[in-house]
């Protein structure tokens, strides 16, 4: 007589399968609790996100509003860090590694130009850097631009490099902090 399968399975093989069913099973279950944790976390998170939005009363644009450009950070081209790494950085208000993509800028700028709302535009150039000088004539030209429109231009600075100062050099007023100062270079130091 032939006898079953599972009639004359080892004891201790049958044990040592149940361990085994019963560590998976405890596996499977702690990562999804973490996961069920981690998305209410996420909801919570985006929920305060959107109460800190709402709270903050987002009203419709006065007239005689002035665009604020804080340019402290290096202007680019083309972002070099990650989406992640500035979502970070933004997150957390942090100016390390802070970059100012320029079609973002011009964009602003010509936005503003047509915009009525919009009366003039301030530069506050604390903090403001670039690699080098093309990028920034195609700023001050789009400066100018918005210039043609009849609005005003202010920047504003507590120290000034040489960069800084071209910029500032564009808009119709320039005020500098009595305590501050301008460094110019001159052209020397840069290879062409």
């Amino acid at each position: 007589a032939m006898s079953s399968p599972g009639s004359d399975r080892n004891p201790f093989w049958a044990f040592l399968v149940g361990v085994g069913k019963f560590v998976n099973f405890a596996n499977t279950l702690v990562f999804n609790i973490f996961m069920v944790l981690f998305l209410v976390l996420l909801l919570v998170l985006i929920s305060l996100g959107k109460n800190a939005t709402a709270s903050r009363g987002f009203a419709p644009m006065q007239d005689k509003t002035a665009l604020v450009m804080d340019l402290k950070g290096t202007l680019v081209e083309q972002y070099t860090s990650s989406p992640l790494k500035r979502a970070f950085a933004e997150a957390s208000n942090s100016d390390e590694d802070r970059e100012l993509q320029l079609r973002d800028l011009m964009r602003a700028l010509k936005l503003a130009k047509d915009d009525a709302n919009i009366q003039r535009v301030v530069l506050l150039t604390d903090g403001f850097g670039v690699s080098g000088f093309a990028a920034l004539g195609e700023l001050g030209a789009a400066i100018r631009d918005f210039r043609t429109s009849g609005k005003q231009v202010v920047a504003y600075g507590s120290l000034m490099d040489q960069k800084a100062y071209y910029l500032a050099a564009n808009a119709d007023e320039a005020y500098l902090d009595p305590d501050g100062g301008i460094m110019l270079e001159g052209l020397g130091r840069y290879r062409l």
